[in-house]
């Protein structure tokens, strides 16, 4: 077919084949553990994989691209530290994933940050170093609550928003400052945030929002400044 078709032709096929719109946990083609049931969310995307890496070198190259852009991509925050930044390497550097990670970290245009519920506050600071990654990253998508955290044992896959219960929108001017003060580029990238479409539901999770998490990004925003200004006293 490569031999065939022109390499855009070819790349728009592969486009519509991956698209989707139910989130896929990244650690299922990325994490070094085996996964004996795969949610059956998960399956379709687990299907995708195959085709786009199942023939040749050419193949591959247009399969993964196709497979990362039209994912919408979960990438739960403890592997972050197995991606490098554009100056920097990471563990998977020694990893015959190399290539892969390459163009996941390349293509990669809409992902999921999941926030764990028992310890939000404090997660919500891992959001500045998603962007640095992502190189052609278009959109952040904030999820506060989930389930699982941390991953103990055996592998586990973080539940994607289920679309009947959950509503993305983007977020609002108050998140996107206090997010700006601890230095994520909220100007560089769209961000979103996951909510319940509960009425009541929404009220107490924006609550929870506003009494645990904004007071502390605010905390840390402060010092920030501070350090940044005695810095440039010195």
């Amino acid at each position: 077919m490569l031999k065939i078709l022109p390499p855009e032709i070819v790349s728009h096929i592969l486009d519509c084949v991956m698209h989707s719109e139910t989130p896929f946990d990244i650690s299922l083609i990325f994490m070094n553990q085996s996964c004996k049931a795969i949610p059956t969310d998960q399956s379709s995307h687990i299907k995708d994989w195959k085709v786009a890496t199942a023939v040749c070198h050419d193949f591959n190259t247009h399969g993964q691209r196709s497979f990362f852009t039209q994912k919408i991509l979960t990438v739960p925050p403890d592997l972050l530290g197995q991606y490098p930044t554009a100056s920097g390497t990471a563990p998977l550097d020694t990893t015959p994933w190399l290539e892969t990670r390459d163009r996941f970290l390349a293509n990669a245009r809409q992902v999921i940050a999941p926030i764990p519920a028992c310890s939000a506050a404090s997660a919500f600071m891992t959001l500045p170093r998603y962007q640095p990654r992502f190189m052609n990253l278009r959109c952040l998508i904030i999820w506060p609550g989930t389930r699982i955290w941390p991953r103990t044992g055996s592998f586990e896959t973080v539940p994607a928003p289920d679309s009947a219960e959950h509503q993305r929108e983007p977020a609002h001017r108050e998140l996107l400052d206090l997010l700006r003060g601890v230095g994520a580029e909220v100007d560089r990238v769209e961000i979103n945030i996951v909510h319940s479409r509960d009425e009541q539901l929404r009220r107490s999770e924006n609550d929870r929002l506003r009494q645990s998490v904004y007071p502390y990004l605010r905390m840390v925003g402060s010092e920030r400044v501070k350090r940044i200004v005695d810095w440039t006293i010195e």
